[in-house]
């Protein structure tokens, strides 16, 4: 096999030599056929399982939404409160937001938290591709070890000082998603804690209202917080799928292997046959002489 890459392009050419033009383009033809399945299962592996994660979230989001807002409903047509009043309002507008922000930073740490699992699976390659912090340049750098490590584990055994490489350098590279993804779960963390102390300061204030009062805006703001929950689910799966898009043209195939152009030598047959005939030839010359 042999392998080149023109400069400046992302074209790769395989040659393959063996004893027969047909054996030599089935060769070439697999070893790009395996790739390609290989790098689809990779990126396959990790979106299912993304994907899967934010339907069950999207779901229960959904769900809680619409109980949220049949719930309001009733209350505005059992109690007449059909809105609060213009302090109330404004507390409500502050509060509003800061649940916005509380359920944002919530869901971005659980879709996190759920990449980390995913890298501990091995398949962190497609779940971090979701146009967030992580780079691309990691994420193109996870898909070729893998990638490699695949192909190595066809011709090697685990113990193969190639695969012990490869290894090694896909676990460095994991240990530095680990090390960005926690930092941004710290940070988010810290953001939550000081969203909760503000909402908990809002709350004291609003607890001094009318107990009607009170129960609408309770009731408005689960309307608000589910709404929100949803949407930004509804959004990580928009980027899911989209990325889905792009990781589908990572790999493809331009030309498919073809014969030689030009016929094979002859077989050694050919040659002895030919070396005996000129052999006869010299030796009835010099007999002559």
């Amino acid at each position: 096999m042999k392998y080149s890459n023109p400069k400046g392009t992302d074209l790769i050419k395989i040659t393959a030599t063996a004893k027969t033009p047909e054996e030599a383009q089935f060769i070439a033809q697999n070893v790009m056929e395996n790739s390609t399945d290989t790098l689809t299962n990779i990126n396959k592996m990790g979106r299912s399982t993304h994907i899967d994660f934010l339907q069950e979230r999207k779901d229960v989001a959904e769900n809680e939404m619409k109980e949220a807002e049949a719930a309001l409903e009733t209350f505005k047509q059992n109690s007449k409160v059909f809105a609060p009043d213009s302090q109330l309002d404004s507390l409500v507008k502050q509060l509003n937001e800061v649940d916005k922000e509380i359920t944002n930073t919530k869901t971005t740490l659980d879709i996190r938290e759920k990449q980390m699992e995913l890298l501990d699976d091995g398949v962190s390659a497609a779940a971090f591709n979701v146009g967030d912090s992580t780079t691309n340049a990691v994420r193109s750098s996870l898909l070729q070890k893998q990638l490699k490590l695949q192909e190595q584990l066809q011709k090697y055994t685990e113990k193969h000082p190639d695969v012990q490489e490869t290894k090694k350098e896909l676990a460095e590279l994991q240990s530095k998603v680990r090390l960005e993804a926690r930092t941004e779960i710290a940070a988010g963390e810290v953001k939550l804690d000081a969203l909760i102390d503000k909402k908990q300061n809002l709350e004291q204030r609003i607890s001094k209202m009318s107990a009607d009062k009170i129960k609408f805006v309770d009731l408005q703001r689960k309307v608000s917080t589910t709404r929100e929950t949803y949407m930004q689910i509804v959004k990580s799966m928009e980027k899911s799928r989209i990325q889905e898009a792009m990781n589908s043209m990572d790999l493809w195939v331009i030309d498919k292997a073809d014969l030689p152009l030009k016929t094979a030598n002859k077989g050694k047959v050919f040659f002895i046959a030919i070396g005996a005939v000129l052999g006869a030839m010299l030796c009835l010359g010099h007999a002559l002489y």
